[in-house]
């Protein structure tokens, strides 16, 4: 799913909790959780795919923001460590226990891979599993792209294929 699309529906969803709750701070948390967590997507790039050389901000947003965005870089591997239903689980306990703060974290990182889920597992088909969303499951395929996103790597080839003549 696409960043302005992550961004538009927890906007609303942030809204509807603001309704309901009558705080600022906790739909605040809950929106910016639901977007941020995509951002074990830029560690991932940067450790994975990013050339090794000096980063410079600007160059990245005009040479490589598109490309990053894309997502079309995923072929390597794939740790995606906020993309976790057990760093979700430890979340939803500590919130319930000790912080409404991290509880509405924790909602908001359901949200946002709820809408993963839906995106990517049951309309695009990019993985035929709803476990891929466990990190453990990730690390015993040993975060692979290929044996993680099988399907979809075979799509992605076949139009690089095409694309190549």
């Amino acid at each position: 799913m696409k960043l302005s699309q992550h961004v538009l529906l927890s906007a609303l969803a942030g809204a509807l909790i603001y309704i309901a709750e009558r705080n600022i701070v906790l739909s605040s948390v809950f929106f910016l959780s639901a977007v941020f967590i995509d951002l074990d997507h830029l560690l991932d790039y940067f450790i994975f795919y990013h050339p090794k050389d000096f980063f410079h901000p600007f160059q990245f947003i005009r040479e490589r923001l598109g490309l990053f965005l894309s997502c079309s870089w995923f072929r390597g591997k794939v740790v995606l460590v906020f993309h976790s239903f057990e760093l979700l689980a430890v979340l939803f306990v500590l919130g319930a226990i000790y912080s409404r703060a991290v509880f509405f974290i924790a909602l908001g990182m359901a949200f946002h891979l709820s809408l993963d889920i839906f995106w990517n597992v049951i309309i695009k088909n990019r993985s035929k599993r709803i476990t891929f969303y466990f990190i453990s499951y990730r690390a015993a395929k040993g975060f692979e792209c290929r044996k993680l996103l099988s399907h979809y790597m075979e799509k992605i080839d076949k139009e690089a294929e095409l694309a190549a003549g």
